[in-house]
């Protein structure tokens, strides 16, 4: 289990006492999710917003067949997040939990895991070629991948930094880099890099999701402080 039952019982209070529309649109609620989980679970608290701005919130909600978009929506948050199976299935199960009272826990399975992520990286000699230079930014892209899906922020922002010094206009990596950040509560940083991402590919869908995520997290962050003073009060 990667969601502490703490926390689950600090938003099914939220649902409780300000309705689950909070958690349907945080856009407009995210003081509410601030307040009541507190700098103690800001790890998850992250994580949570992250998947309810991918859209599991409302399609689990709405669900006709639970199990079914259950394991839809963990798969999604693997393959397109690039998140770890355990997390996705946890937090999933979260939301159907404070959403729909459903107690039973996803079925982890190898479907879940994303098919194009290796599971060892192999480094080239850099030959001096920009295809050799290349190959080498692309494995360090790799690495920071698997490292952040094990959850080491700061191991994984220093192997997409290398892969960025490796090739400049390498905007996958300033993507990643800035999701990171931006999982890490560190708006500002994940603004400048998902930015610097669309300008070097302006059709980078992912880059536009995060950005747009960042931006948002900035204003709750604004929203909080003006409130209450200190970011993340306790309640």
């Amino acid at each position: 289990m990667t969601i502490p039952p703490q926390f689950t019982a600090l938003i099914q209070t939220l649902i409780t006492e300000q309705g689950k529309e909070v958690l349907l649109n945080p856009a407009n609620n995210r003081a509410f999710i601030l307040d009541y989980t507190g700098s103690e679970f800001a790890r998850e608290r992250r994580l949570l917003l992250r998947v309810i701005e991918a859209g599991a919130a409302k399609a689990i909600d709405a669900a006709d067949d639970l199990e079914i978009c259950k394991k839809q929506q963990a798969r999604y948050l693997c393959e397109e997040f690039f998140m770890a199976e355990e997390i996705a299935a946890d937090v999933v199960d979260m939301l159907a939990l404070v959403l729909r009272g459903d107690k039973k826990n996803s079925v982890l399975n190898d479907n879940l895991i994303p098919k194009n992520i290796p599971k060892k990286i192999t480094y080239t000699p850099n030959a001096g070629t920009l295809a050799g230079v290349q190959t080498q930014a692309e494995n360090f892209y790799k690495k920071g991948i698997l490292l952040y899906l094990k959850g080491n922020y700061e191991r994984s922002i220093k192997d997409f930094t290398e892969a960025i010094r490796l090739d400049p206009n390498f905007a996958k990596a300033y993507n990643k880099r800035g999701e990171v950040y931006n999982d890490k509560g560190e708006c500002d940083q994940a603004i400048a890099d998902c930015t610097e991402a669309i300008r070097l590919d302006p059709n980078n869908k992912m880059a536009k999701k995060n950005l747009k995520a960042a931006k948002t997290l900035r204003k709750a962050k604004i929203m909080i402080r003006n409130r209450f003073g200190n970011y993340g009060n306790n309640r």
